[in-house]
Protein backbone atom coordinates (compact mmCIF):
# COMPACT_ATOMS: atom_id res chain seq x y z
CA UNK A 1 0.00 0.00 0.00
CA UNK A 2 1.66 3.48 -1.15
CA UNK A 3 1.23 6.70 1.04
CA UNK A 4 -1.46 7.71 -1.21
CA UNK A 5 -3.84 5.20 -0.79
CA UNK A 6 -2.58 5.18 2.95
CA UNK A 7 -3.95 8.86 3.12
CA UNK A 8 -6.85 7.84 1.05
CA UNK A 9 -8.02 4.72 2.97
CA UNK A 10 -11.45 4.48 4.63
CA UNK A 11 -11.42 6.81 7.52
CA UNK A 12 -12.12 3.99 10.14
CA UNK A 13 -8.67 2.75 9.39
CA UNK A 14 -5.73 3.44 11.31
CA UNK A 15 -2.26 4.62 9.75
CA UNK A 16 0.42 2.60 11.20
CA UNK A 17 4.30 3.05 11.45
CA UNK A 18 6.09 3.21 7.76
CA UNK A 19 2.79 3.02 5.80
CA UNK A 20 -0.59 0.90 5.55
CA UNK A 21 -3.59 1.35 7.65
CA UNK A 22 -5.26 -1.26 10.47
CA UNK A 23 -9.01 -1.28 10.32
CA UNK A 24 -11.16 -1.82 13.36
CA UNK A 25 -14.84 -2.04 13.55
CA UNK A 26 -16.66 0.75 11.91
CA UNK A 27 -17.95 3.51 14.25
CA UNK A 28 -21.23 4.52 13.96
CA UNK A 29 -20.95 8.28 12.42
CA UNK A 30 -23.04 9.83 14.83
CA UNK A 31 -21.64 12.86 15.62
CA UNK A 32 -22.27 16.20 14.72
CA UNK A 33 -20.97 19.46 15.36
CA UNK A 34 -23.27 20.66 18.59
CA UNK A 35 -22.99 17.22 20.41
CA UNK A 36 -19.16 17.47 19.48
CA UNK A 37 -18.94 21.04 20.86
CA UNK A 38 -20.81 19.88 24.42
CA UNK A 39 -18.86 16.81 24.69
CA UNK A 40 -15.69 19.33 24.29
CA UNK A 41 -17.10 21.64 26.40
CA UNK A 42 -17.31 18.88 29.32
CA UNK A 43 -13.89 17.40 28.33
CA UNK A 44 -12.34 20.88 29.02
CA UNK A 45 -14.46 23.34 31.78
CA UNK A 46 -18.58 22.13 32.57
CA UNK A 47 -18.59 25.61 33.63
CA UNK A 48 -17.61 27.86 35.53
CA UNK A 49 -18.27 25.90 38.77
CA UNK A 50 -14.67 25.41 40.17
CA UNK A 51 -13.14 28.96 39.34
CA UNK A 52 -14.32 30.09 42.93
CA UNK A 53 -11.07 29.88 44.19
CA UNK A 54 -8.89 31.97 41.98
CA UNK A 55 -10.86 34.80 43.70
CA UNK A 56 -9.28 34.27 46.60
CA UNK A 57 -5.74 33.20 45.11
CA UNK A 58 -5.64 36.58 43.11
CA UNK A 59 -6.72 39.79 42.51
CA UNK A 60 -10.13 40.44 40.01
CA UNK A 61 -8.31 41.76 37.39
CA UNK A 62 -6.09 38.86 36.79
CA UNK A 63 -8.49 36.74 37.44
CA UNK A 64 -10.90 37.67 34.18
CA UNK A 65 -7.39 38.78 32.12
CA UNK A 66 -6.44 35.26 32.51
CA UNK A 67 -9.73 33.51 31.78
CA UNK A 68 -10.00 35.34 28.37
CA UNK A 69 -6.24 35.56 27.70
CA UNK A 70 -4.77 32.13 28.67
CA UNK A 71 -6.97 29.75 26.26
CA UNK A 72 -5.23 31.66 23.19
CA UNK A 73 -2.02 30.05 24.22
CA UNK A 74 -3.16 26.80 26.48
CA UNK A 75 -6.57 25.84 24.65
CA UNK A 76 -6.42 27.06 20.98
CA UNK A 77 -3.03 25.08 20.23
CA UNK A 78 -4.16 21.62 21.28
CA UNK A 79 -7.62 22.30 19.46
CA UNK A 80 -5.97 22.78 16.80
CA UNK A 81 -3.83 20.00 16.87
CA UNK A 82 -6.48 17.71 17.64
CA UNK A 83 -8.51 19.49 15.02
CA UNK A 84 -5.69 18.18 12.59
CA UNK A 85 -4.45 14.59 13.35
CA UNK A 86 -8.41 13.63 14.08
CA UNK A 87 -9.41 14.58 10.57
CA UNK A 88 -6.06 13.08 9.18
CA UNK A 89 -6.46 9.76 11.87
CA UNK A 90 -10.32 9.08 12.53
CA UNK A 91 -9.31 6.31 14.88
CA UNK A 92 -10.82 6.23 18.46
CA UNK A 93 -7.15 5.15 19.72
CA UNK A 94 -6.61 9.42 19.35
CA UNK A 95 -3.36 10.49 21.06
CA UNK A 96 -2.22 6.69 21.27
CA UNK A 97 -2.36 6.57 17.56
CA UNK A 98 -0.65 10.17 16.77
CA UNK A 99 2.23 8.80 18.93
CA UNK A 100 2.58 5.56 17.42
CA UNK A 101 2.55 6.85 14.44
CA UNK A 102 5.06 9.29 14.74
CA UNK A 103 7.60 7.18 16.89
CA UNK A 104 6.25 3.37 17.09
CA UNK A 105 4.52 1.60 19.94
CA UNK A 106 7.41 2.44 22.59
CA UNK A 107 6.16 6.43 23.18
CA UNK A 108 2.44 5.59 22.22
CA UNK A 109 2.61 3.42 25.33
CA UNK A 110 3.92 6.24 27.76
CA UNK A 111 1.88 8.93 26.62
CA UNK A 112 -1.15 6.51 26.85
CA UNK A 113 0.16 5.46 29.98
CA UNK A 114 0.32 8.87 31.30
CA UNK A 115 -2.69 10.14 29.80
CA UNK A 116 -4.91 7.45 30.61
CA UNK A 117 -3.56 7.05 34.71
CA UNK A 118 -4.59 11.43 34.42
CA UNK A 119 -7.87 10.78 32.91
CA UNK A 120 -8.78 8.11 35.46
CA UNK A 121 -7.67 10.44 38.40
CA UNK A 122 -9.75 14.00 36.79
CA UNK A 123 -12.66 11.31 36.36
CA UNK A 124 -12.77 10.18 40.02
CA UNK A 125 -12.66 13.60 40.87
CA UNK A 126 -15.86 14.31 39.46
CA UNK A 127 -18.21 12.19 41.44
CA UNK A 128 -16.53 13.63 44.76
CA UNK A 129 -17.65 16.90 43.87
CA UNK A 130 -20.97 15.76 43.18
CA UNK A 131 -21.52 14.13 46.21
CA UNK A 132 -20.29 17.38 47.86
CA UNK A 133 -22.82 19.39 46.24
CA UNK A 134 -25.34 17.12 46.92
CA UNK A 135 -24.10 17.38 50.64
CA UNK A 136 -24.52 20.88 50.46
CA UNK A 137 -28.15 20.83 48.62
CA UNK A 138 -29.82 18.19 51.31
CA UNK A 139 -27.96 19.87 54.01
CA UNK A 140 -30.56 22.65 53.25
CA UNK A 141 -33.40 20.15 53.45
CA UNK A 142 -32.06 19.16 56.63
CA UNK A 143 -30.92 15.56 55.58
CA UNK A 144 -27.19 14.65 56.74
CA UNK A 145 -25.21 13.13 54.37
CA UNK A 146 -21.81 12.83 56.20
CA UNK A 147 -20.70 9.51 56.91
CA UNK A 148 -18.02 7.40 54.41
CA UNK A 149 -20.78 4.82 53.51
CA UNK A 150 -23.01 7.51 51.87
CA UNK A 151 -20.25 8.63 50.15
CA UNK A 152 -19.22 5.66 48.28
CA UNK A 153 -22.98 5.12 48.12
CA UNK A 154 -23.38 8.34 46.28
CA UNK A 155 -20.27 8.08 43.66
CA UNK A 156 -21.06 4.32 42.98
CA UNK A 157 -24.73 4.34 41.95
CA UNK A 158 -23.24 7.57 39.52
CA UNK A 159 -21.03 5.60 38.02
CA UNK A 160 -23.06 2.93 37.69
CA UNK A 161 -25.28 5.35 35.17
CA UNK A 162 -22.15 6.60 33.45
CA UNK A 163 -21.02 3.10 32.57
CA UNK A 164 -24.49 2.06 31.19
CA UNK A 165 -25.07 5.57 29.16
CA UNK A 166 -21.57 4.81 27.57
CA UNK A 167 -21.92 1.43 26.65
CA UNK A 168 -24.98 2.56 24.96
CA UNK A 169 -23.01 5.04 22.85
CA UNK A 170 -21.65 7.92 22.49
CA UNK A 171 -24.71 9.15 20.54
CA UNK A 172 -26.34 9.17 23.63
CA UNK A 173 -23.13 10.69 25.48
CA UNK A 174 -23.06 13.69 22.92
CA UNK A 175 -27.05 14.64 23.17
CA UNK A 176 -26.42 14.47 27.20
CA UNK A 177 -24.18 16.97 27.11
CA UNK A 178 -26.00 19.21 25.08
CA UNK A 179 -28.85 18.97 27.62
CA UNK A 180 -26.48 19.32 30.96
CA UNK A 181 -24.85 22.37 28.83
CA UNK A 182 -27.74 23.94 28.78
CA UNK A 183 -29.53 23.16 32.50
CA UNK A 184 -25.94 24.18 33.94
CA UNK A 185 -25.17 27.63 31.85
CA UNK A 186 -28.92 28.99 32.67
CA UNK A 187 -28.67 29.88 36.05
CA UNK A 188 -25.31 31.80 35.36
CA UNK A 189 -27.26 33.79 32.44
CA UNK A 190 -30.11 34.91 34.87
CA UNK A 191 -27.26 35.78 37.34
CA UNK A 192 -25.13 38.02 34.65
CA UNK A 193 -28.50 39.65 33.30
CA UNK A 194 -29.16 40.42 36.54
CA UNK A 195 -25.97 42.24 36.97
CA UNK A 196 -25.49 43.50 33.48
CA UNK A 197 -27.32 47.35 34.26
CA UNK A 198 -24.80 47.25 37.42
CA UNK A 199 -21.90 46.43 36.52
CA UNK A 200 -18.43 48.21 36.87
CA UNK A 201 -15.22 47.81 34.85
CA UNK A 202 -13.66 49.85 38.41
CA UNK A 203 -14.45 47.01 40.74
CA UNK A 204 -12.45 44.40 38.87
CA UNK A 205 -9.52 47.03 38.93
CA UNK A 206 -9.47 46.83 42.52
CA UNK A 207 -6.02 45.50 44.35
CA UNK A 208 -6.77 43.91 47.91
CA UNK A 209 -4.35 43.98 50.35
CA UNK A 210 -3.51 40.07 50.46
CA UNK A 211 -0.68 38.32 48.04
CA UNK A 212 -1.52 36.60 45.34
CA UNK A 213 -1.03 32.68 45.72
CA UNK A 214 0.74 32.16 42.12
CA UNK A 215 0.76 28.21 42.23
CA UNK A 216 -2.69 27.47 43.40
CA UNK A 217 -3.88 30.33 40.72
CA UNK A 218 -1.61 29.35 38.02
CA UNK A 219 -2.81 25.35 38.30
CA UNK A 220 -6.73 25.71 38.67
CA UNK A 221 -6.54 27.95 35.29
CA UNK A 222 -4.58 25.63 33.57
CA UNK A 223 -6.74 22.80 35.28
CA UNK A 224 -10.43 24.25 33.84
CA UNK A 225 -8.84 24.94 30.67
CA UNK A 226 -6.96 21.48 29.93
CA UNK A 227 -8.95 18.38 28.05
CA UNK A 228 -8.97 19.34 24.25
CA UNK A 229 -7.26 16.35 22.98
CA UNK A 230 -9.23 13.70 24.57
CA UNK A 231 -11.81 14.93 22.03
CA UNK A 232 -9.36 12.52 19.63
CA UNK A 233 -11.06 9.77 21.65
CA UNK A 234 -14.14 10.37 19.48
CA UNK A 235 -12.66 10.97 16.74
CA UNK A 236 -14.22 7.56 14.85
CA UNK A 237 -18.10 8.77 15.56
CA UNK A 238 -17.42 12.36 13.67
CA UNK A 239 -19.62 12.82 10.73
CA UNK A 240 -17.44 15.04 8.23
CA UNK A 241 -14.71 15.46 10.57
CA UNK A 242 -13.03 17.24 7.60
CA UNK A 243 -15.32 20.17 8.54
CA UNK A 244 -16.97 19.47 11.60
CA UNK A 245 -13.87 19.12 14.13
CA UNK A 246 -12.72 22.51 13.19
CA UNK A 247 -15.29 24.29 13.63
CA UNK A 248 -16.80 22.22 16.46
CA UNK A 249 -13.25 23.32 18.19
CA UNK A 250 -13.70 26.92 17.72
CA UNK A 251 -17.21 27.24 18.67
CA UNK A 252 -15.93 25.41 21.72
CA UNK A 253 -13.56 27.16 22.87
CA UNK A 254 -15.84 30.37 22.54
CA UNK A 255 -17.89 28.72 24.42
CA UNK A 256 -15.50 28.13 27.22
CA UNK A 257 -14.25 31.84 27.31
CA UNK A 258 -17.79 33.15 27.36
CA UNK A 259 -19.00 31.44 30.15
CA UNK A 260 -16.06 31.20 32.49
CA UNK A 261 -14.96 35.34 31.53
CA UNK A 262 -18.61 36.94 31.29
CA UNK A 263 -20.18 35.17 34.38
CA UNK A 264 -17.18 35.36 36.78
CA UNK A 265 -16.88 38.89 35.87
CA UNK A 266 -20.55 39.52 36.96
CA UNK A 267 -20.47 37.39 40.47
CA UNK A 268 -16.94 39.30 41.09
CA UNK A 269 -19.31 42.50 41.16
CA UNK A 270 -21.68 41.11 43.39
CA UNK A 271 -19.78 39.72 46.32
CA UNK A 272 -16.62 42.01 46.91
CA UNK A 273 -15.63 39.50 49.64
CA UNK A 274 -13.07 38.00 47.36
CA UNK A 275 -10.88 36.47 50.76
CA UNK A 276 -13.51 34.55 51.53
CA UNK A 277 -14.36 33.10 47.96
CA UNK A 278 -13.86 29.04 47.87
CA UNK A 279 -14.82 26.54 45.86
CA UNK A 280 -18.61 25.98 45.63
CA UNK A 281 -19.14 29.88 46.51
CA UNK A 282 -21.22 30.68 43.49
CA UNK A 283 -24.50 30.06 45.64
CA UNK A 284 -23.39 32.25 48.35
CA UNK A 285 -22.80 34.55 45.55
CA UNK A 286 -26.40 34.28 44.04
CA UNK A 287 -28.36 34.34 47.66
CA UNK A 288 -26.90 37.86 47.51
CA UNK A 289 -29.93 39.14 44.55
CA UNK A 290 -32.47 40.32 46.77
CA UNK A 291 -35.60 38.50 46.60
CA UNK A 292 -37.03 35.69 45.50
CA UNK A 293 -34.71 35.31 42.73
CA UNK A 294 -31.77 35.11 45.14
CA UNK A 295 -32.85 32.31 46.34
CA UNK A 296 -34.48 30.18 43.71
CA UNK A 297 -30.89 31.11 41.96
CA UNK A 298 -28.80 30.12 45.07
CA UNK A 299 -30.90 26.68 45.54
CA UNK A 300 -30.83 25.84 41.19
CA UNK A 301 -26.89 26.32 41.42
CA UNK A 302 -26.57 23.80 43.39
CA UNK A 303 -28.44 21.52 41.65
CA UNK A 304 -27.10 22.42 38.55
CA UNK A 305 -23.53 21.87 40.20
CA UNK A 306 -24.39 17.90 40.81
CA UNK A 307 -25.32 18.34 36.95
CA UNK A 308 -21.84 20.01 35.96
CA UNK A 309 -20.06 16.88 37.43
CA UNK A 310 -21.90 14.32 36.26
CA UNK A 311 -21.68 15.58 32.54
CA UNK A 312 -18.19 15.76 33.23
CA UNK A 313 -17.87 12.19 34.60
CA UNK A 314 -19.91 11.29 31.92
CA UNK A 315 -17.85 12.77 28.65
CA UNK A 316 -14.50 11.82 30.58
CA UNK A 317 -15.52 8.31 31.22
CA UNK A 318 -16.46 7.86 27.39
CA UNK A 319 -13.00 9.28 26.43
CA UNK A 320 -10.42 7.31 29.00
CA UNK A 321 -12.56 4.15 27.81
CA UNK A 322 -11.29 4.31 24.40
CA UNK A 323 -7.91 5.12 25.33
CA UNK A 324 -7.82 1.59 27.64
CA UNK A 325 -9.55 -0.23 24.69
CA UNK A 326 -6.38 1.09 22.29
CA UNK A 327 -3.58 0.38 25.39
CA UNK A 328 -5.22 -3.18 25.11
CA UNK A 329 -3.97 -3.95 21.49
CA UNK A 330 -0.75 -6.36 21.61
CA UNK A 331 2.18 -4.07 20.86
CA UNK A 332 1.22 -1.88 24.04
CA UNK A 333 -0.40 -4.01 26.93
CA UNK A 334 -1.89 -7.14 24.69
CA UNK A 335 -5.09 -7.38 26.44
CA UNK A 336 -7.41 -8.63 23.90
CA UNK A 337 -10.79 -8.54 26.00
CA UNK A 338 -10.35 -4.72 26.29
CA UNK A 339 -10.47 -3.90 22.64
CA UNK A 340 -13.85 -6.03 22.64
CA UNK A 341 -16.86 -3.87 21.35
CA UNK A 342 -20.66 -5.08 21.45
CA UNK A 343 -23.99 -4.20 19.85
CA UNK A 344 -23.36 -0.34 20.52
CA UNK A 345 -20.38 -0.68 18.90
CA UNK A 346 -18.58 0.94 21.89
CA UNK A 347 -15.77 -0.65 24.19
CA UNK A 348 -18.19 -2.32 26.78
CA UNK A 349 -15.42 -4.18 28.33
CA UNK A 350 -12.84 -1.18 28.81
CA UNK A 351 -16.02 1.09 30.11
CA UNK A 352 -16.89 -1.29 32.82
CA UNK A 353 -13.23 -2.25 33.89
CA UNK A 354 -12.69 1.72 33.99
CA UNK A 355 -16.16 2.06 35.89
CA UNK A 356 -14.82 0.21 38.49
CA UNK A 357 -11.27 1.73 38.86
CA UNK A 358 -12.79 5.38 39.10
CA UNK A 359 -15.36 3.91 41.71
CA UNK A 360 -12.49 2.65 44.29
CA UNK A 361 -10.38 5.98 43.34
CA UNK A 362 -13.21 7.80 44.79
CA UNK A 363 -12.07 6.85 48.14
CA UNK A 364 -8.63 8.46 47.84
CA UNK A 365 -8.18 12.19 49.26
CA UNK A 366 -9.66 15.05 47.14
CA UNK A 367 -5.96 16.86 47.39
CA UNK A 368 -3.80 14.01 46.47
CA UNK A 369 -5.79 13.63 43.35
CA UNK A 370 -5.29 17.13 42.11
CA UNK A 371 -1.70 17.49 42.80
CA UNK A 372 -0.83 14.61 40.30
CA UNK A 373 -3.12 15.26 37.63
CA UNK A 374 -2.07 18.15 36.31
CA UNK A 375 1.47 17.15 35.66
CA UNK A 376 0.56 13.52 34.28
CA UNK A 377 -1.61 15.45 31.87
CA UNK A 378 1.27 17.77 31.06
CA UNK A 379 3.61 14.94 30.36
CA UNK A 380 1.66 13.28 28.16
CA UNK A 381 0.51 16.89 26.31
CA UNK A 382 4.18 17.11 25.58
CA UNK A 383 4.43 14.21 23.80
CA UNK A 384 1.36 14.73 21.77
CA UNK A 385 3.17 17.65 20.88
CA UNK A 386 5.92 16.17 19.99
CA UNK A 387 4.98 14.21 17.61
CA UNK A 388 2.68 16.55 16.41
CA UNK A 389 5.87 18.01 15.19
CA UNK A 390 7.75 15.30 13.74
CA UNK A 391 4.12 14.39 11.54
CA UNK A 392 4.22 18.01 10.38
CA UNK A 393 8.06 17.46 9.16
CA UNK A 394 8.39 13.92 8.36
CA UNK A 395 4.96 13.13 6.79
CA UNK A 396 3.51 15.77 4.38
CA UNK A 397 2.12 12.66 2.50
CA UNK A 398 -0.61 11.67 4.85
CA UNK A 399 -3.97 13.55 3.69
CA UNK A 400 -4.89 16.37 6.00
CA UNK A 401 -8.18 17.42 5.53
CA UNK A 402 -7.70 20.21 7.92
CA UNK A 403 -4.30 22.23 8.51
CA UNK A 404 -3.24 23.74 11.72
CA UNK A 405 -2.64 27.23 10.65
CA UNK A 406 0.22 28.80 9.43
CA UNK A 407 1.46 25.54 8.19
CA UNK A 408 4.95 24.48 9.78
CA UNK A 409 6.09 27.54 11.06
CA UNK A 410 2.63 28.33 12.54
CA UNK A 411 2.65 24.91 14.66
CA UNK A 412 5.77 25.47 15.86
CA UNK A 413 4.59 28.91 17.18
CA UNK A 414 1.33 26.94 19.01
CA UNK A 415 3.69 24.35 20.08
CA UNK A 416 6.34 26.50 21.82
CA UNK A 417 3.93 28.11 24.76
CA UNK A 418 2.13 24.42 25.38
CA UNK A 419 5.36 23.33 25.95
CA UNK A 420 7.08 25.90 28.07
CA UNK A 421 3.95 25.62 30.48
CA UNK A 422 3.94 21.80 30.44
CA UNK A 423 7.74 22.54 31.71
CA UNK A 424 7.08 25.54 34.12
CA UNK A 425 4.37 23.85 35.85
CA UNK A 426 6.76 20.04 36.10
CA UNK A 427 8.84 22.80 38.01
CA UNK A 428 6.88 24.73 40.36
CA UNK A 429 4.91 20.85 41.37
CA UNK A 430 5.29 20.65 44.93
CA UNK A 431 7.95 17.52 45.84
CA UNK A 432 5.10 14.67 46.50
CA UNK A 433 3.93 15.40 42.89
CA UNK A 434 7.01 15.26 41.63
CA UNK A 435 8.27 12.12 43.21
CA UNK A 436 4.99 10.14 42.37
CA UNK A 437 5.15 11.46 38.60
CA UNK A 438 8.59 10.21 38.34
CA UNK A 439 7.51 7.02 39.31
CA UNK A 440 4.98 6.75 36.93
CA UNK A 441 7.72 7.39 34.35
CA UNK A 442 9.79 5.33 35.45
CA UNK A 443 7.55 2.37 36.16
CA UNK A 444 5.63 2.83 32.81
CA UNK A 445 9.12 2.74 31.07
CA UNK A 446 9.72 -1.13 33.02
CA UNK A 447 6.50 -1.96 32.20
CA UNK A 448 6.71 -1.29 28.48
CA UNK A 449 9.95 -3.32 28.51
CA UNK A 450 8.24 -6.25 30.37
CA UNK A 451 6.00 -6.30 27.93
CA UNK A 452 8.55 -6.47 24.69
CA UNK A 453 10.41 -9.26 26.39
CA UNK A 454 7.20 -11.32 27.08
CA UNK A 455 6.31 -10.80 23.10
CA UNK A 456 9.55 -12.13 22.35
CA UNK A 457 9.96 -15.06 24.12
CA UNK A 458 12.38 -13.81 26.80
CA UNK A 459 9.81 -14.33 29.50
CA UNK A 460 7.26 -16.84 27.97
CA UNK A 461 6.54 -19.00 24.45
CA UNK A 462 8.50 -17.62 21.60
CA UNK A 463 5.96 -16.41 18.89
CA UNK A 464 7.38 -17.48 15.32
CA UNK A 465 7.27 -14.44 13.15
CA UNK A 466 6.39 -14.86 8.99
CA UNK A 467 6.79 -11.58 7.11
CA UNK A 468 5.53 -10.99 3.32
CA UNK A 469 7.59 -8.86 1.59
CA UNK A 470 4.83 -7.47 -0.66
CA UNK A 471 1.20 -5.85 0.71
CA UNK A 472 -0.54 -7.35 -2.55
CA UNK A 473 -2.33 -10.69 -2.84
CA UNK A 474 -1.54 -10.99 -6.51
CA UNK A 475 2.07 -11.55 -5.68
CA UNK A 476 1.80 -13.47 -2.94
CA UNK A 477 0.47 -16.81 -4.54
CA UNK A 478 -0.09 -19.10 -1.65
CA UNK A 479 0.27 -18.53 2.17
CA UNK A 480 1.24 -22.07 2.66
CA UNK A 481 4.08 -21.16 0.50
CA UNK A 482 5.43 -18.93 2.99
CA UNK A 483 4.58 -20.98 5.96
CA UNK A 484 5.60 -24.33 4.49
CA UNK A 485 9.43 -23.62 5.46
CA UNK A 486 9.00 -23.76 9.15
CA UNK A 487 5.99 -25.97 9.33
CA UNK A 488 8.59 -28.58 10.93
CA UNK A 489 9.40 -26.54 13.56
CA UNK A 490 5.97 -25.47 14.30
CA UNK A 491 4.61 -28.84 14.87
CA UNK A 492 7.46 -29.36 17.35
CA UNK A 493 7.01 -26.02 19.10
CA UNK A 494 3.01 -26.20 19.23
CA UNK A 495 1.92 -29.55 18.74
CA UNK A 496 0.01 -29.07 15.57
CA UNK A 497 -1.92 -31.65 14.49
CA UNK A 498 -5.01 -30.11 13.05
CA UNK A 499 -4.64 -28.58 9.61
CA UNK A 500 -6.73 -26.74 7.26
CA UNK A 501 -6.88 -25.06 3.73
CA UNK A 502 -5.65 -21.53 2.55
CA UNK A 503 -6.75 -20.48 -0.86
CA UNK A 504 -5.48 -17.18 -2.50
CA UNK A 505 -7.21 -15.28 -4.68
CA UNK A 506 -5.08 -15.83 -7.67
CA UNK A 507 -5.20 -19.23 -7.97
CA UNK A 508 -9.40 -19.86 -7.27
CA UNK A 509 -10.27 -23.10 -9.18
CA UNK A 510 -6.78 -24.50 -7.80
CA UNK A 511 -6.29 -27.02 -5.32
CA UNK A 512 -6.05 -25.98 -2.35
CA UNK A 513 -2.77 -26.00 -0.13
CA UNK A 514 -2.39 -27.22 3.52
CA UNK A 515 -1.78 -24.07 6.23
CA UNK A 516 -1.30 -24.75 10.19
CA UNK A 517 -4.15 -24.43 12.20
CA UNK A 518 -4.03 -24.68 16.02
CA UNK A 519 -6.77 -25.71 18.39
CA UNK A 520 -6.77 -21.92 19.42
CA UNK A 521 -7.50 -20.75 15.59
CA UNK A 522 -10.57 -23.21 15.83
CA UNK A 523 -12.10 -21.70 18.31
CA UNK A 524 -11.83 -18.54 15.98
CA UNK A 525 -13.25 -19.97 13.08
CA UNK A 526 -16.47 -21.59 15.10
CA UNK A 527 -19.52 -21.23 13.82
CA UNK A 528 -17.38 -19.48 10.69
CA UNK A 529 -16.11 -22.32 8.89
CA UNK A 530 -15.00 -25.62 9.49
CA UNK A 531 -11.80 -27.28 10.09
CA UNK A 532 -10.65 -29.00 7.04
CA UNK A 533 -12.68 -26.92 4.80
CA UNK A 534 -11.24 -24.48 2.55
CA UNK A 535 -10.28 -21.46 4.36
CA UNK A 536 -11.23 -18.36 2.51
CA UNK A 537 -9.20 -16.22 4.87
CA UNK A 538 -5.76 -15.55 4.46
CA UNK A 539 -6.43 -12.94 1.30
CA UNK A 540 -10.63 -12.99 1.15
CA UNK A 541 -12.94 -10.73 3.63
CA UNK A 542 -15.15 -13.87 4.23
CA UNK A 543 -13.44 -15.29 7.44
CA UNK A 544 -14.40 -13.41 10.67
CA UNK A 545 -13.70 -14.16 14.24
CA UNK A 546 -15.83 -13.37 17.11
CA UNK A 547 -14.95 -10.35 16.81
CA UNK A 548 -15.27 -9.81 13.14
CA UNK A 549 -11.92 -9.46 12.82
CA UNK A 550 -10.68 -10.08 9.07
CA UNK A 551 -8.08 -10.13 6.27
CA UNK A 552 -8.58 -7.68 4.11
CA UNK A 553 -9.51 -8.34 0.58
CA UNK A 554 -6.18 -5.94 -0.61
CA UNK A 555 -3.38 -7.76 1.26
CA UNK A 556 -2.05 -8.53 4.75
CA UNK A 557 -4.19 -5.37 6.15
CA UNK A 558 -5.43 -7.04 8.99
CA UNK A 559 -8.01 -5.69 11.46
CA UNK A 560 -7.46 -7.65 14.57
CA UNK A 561 -4.09 -6.47 16.07
CA UNK A 562 -2.27 -2.84 14.93
CA UNK A 563 0.64 -5.73 13.52
CA UNK A 564 -0.97 -8.53 11.77
CA UNK A 565 -2.73 -11.45 13.21
CA UNK A 566 -2.92 -15.19 14.12
CA UNK A 567 -2.95 -18.27 11.21
CA UNK A 568 -2.36 -20.63 14.34
CA UNK A 569 0.07 -19.89 16.25
CA UNK A 570 2.15 -17.89 13.74
CA UNK A 571 2.25 -14.13 13.63
CA UNK A 572 1.71 -12.80 10.48
CA UNK A 573 3.45 -9.07 9.76
CA UNK A 574 3.40 -6.98 6.57
CA UNK A 575 6.29 -5.91 5.80
CA UNK A 576 6.53 -1.35 5.51
CA UNK A 577 4.53 -0.66 2.71
CA UNK A 578 6.10 1.11 -0.66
Amino acid sequence: MTADSASSANEDDMLLPGGGTQSFQPAPKSLTVLPLVFIAYFCVSGGPYGLEQLASAAYPFYTVIFLIILPWFWSLPPALMTAELSSALPSNMGYILWCKTAFGPFVAFQCGFYRVINQLFDCSLYPVMMYDNMTLVLQNAGINMGSFGIKMAVTSGAMIINVVLNIVGVEIVGKASVVFGIIILAPFAIMTGWELPRFSFKTLYSFPPYAIDWPVFISIMLWSMNGWDQLSNVSANVKNPKRTFPVAMILAIALVIITNAVPMAAALCIDRDWADWNEGYFPTVAAEIPGKLGVALSYTMLVTACFSNFGQCLVSLCTVAESVAAMGHRDLVGVRWLTLRGRYKTPWPAVLATGIIITALTALPFDAIVSVDIMLYCLGLALEFIAFLHLKFTRPDLERPYHFPGGKVGAIIGTIPVLVICGFMLVIADHLSQIVCSGVVVFAALFYLLLWLKRRGKLGPKELRVSFNSSRPSEVSDASSAVSPIMPRLDALNGFGTFGTAESPSSRGSTPSDIAVSPRQRSYLAGTTKIGSPIRGAFSPTLRSPREAEFASSGFDFRDEPDGDFVGNVRLTKADAR
